[in-house]
């Protein structure tokens, strides 16, 4: 019977490890085509950018709840530290509200604006701190996970 536990808790955490790999590349992505959003916005006429932006929206929804899924899986690991601690903050609270507000006044520049300066960094941070984790997992195994990774380390 452990062994059967042990098995089924390989299988999760190699399901974690896959979700942080593909997860980070999709984040990365995601940055890239908020950045272009945020330029086109900046720049002038939204109209264009605009299918653009809303499909970049529903995926950062996407990425929220996978965030949340790996959280919630991650702790659950045992694994120390706080994982993914900066979407908890409110300063990334407000700047999903600031969004929704932005788009609702159609205040183009606030809304490139959140996108450069906070939502970028996020999912800058977000891919960088998947990549972590997923290489951590898959070179010495899910034991011994980064104790904690933070906004604060290097690009």
């Amino acid at each position: 019977m452990e062994t059967d536990g042990r098995q089924e808790n390989a299988e999760i955490l190699n399901t974690i490890r896959k979700a942080l790999v593909e997860g980070s590349e999709s984040v990365r992505a995601l940055e890239m085509t908020l950045k272009r959003c945020a330029t086109s916005l900046r720049v002038g006429e939204p109209g264009p950018v605009l299918g653009e932006l809303t499909d970049a929206i529903a995926n950062l929804a996407l990425v929220t709840e996978l965030v949340g899924q790996l959280r919630k899986g991650l702790l659950a690991s045992k694994m120390e530290g706080t994982p993914f601690s900066r979407w908890q903050a409110s300063a990334s609270t407000e700047a999903f509200q600031g969004i929704v507000a932005a788009l609702e006044g159609k205040d183009w520049v606030f809304l490139s604006d959140l996108l450069e300066y906070e939502i970028c960094p996020l999912m800058a941070e977000t891919g960088r701190e998947m990549s972590l984790l997923g290489d951590g997992m898959c070179a010495t195994g899910p034991e011994d996970l980064p104790a904690t990774v933070t906004s604060r380390d290097p690009v």
